[in-house]
């Protein structure tokens, strides 16, 4: 989403730290993310998940 910059950390719990490093058109509004996983299995073992995290902008 548009409404975290590039670089934006974000803390996920389960996943762990991550980096704002791309913003997909898909997903819209600032209640959404979009995760990276390595490979698809990972992907839907993780599924999708209402979750609060921690936000720590550039």
């Amino acid at each position: 989403t548009s409404c975290y910059p590039f670089g934006t950390r974000m803390y996920v719990p389960g996943w762990g730290w991550g980096v704002v490093a791309d913003r997909g058109g898909a997903i819209k509004g600032p209640g959404r993310i979009d995760l990276f996983f390595t490979s698809h299995r990972q992907a839907l073992h993780w599924g999708r998940r209402r979750l609060e995290v921690e936000i720590i902008r550039p």
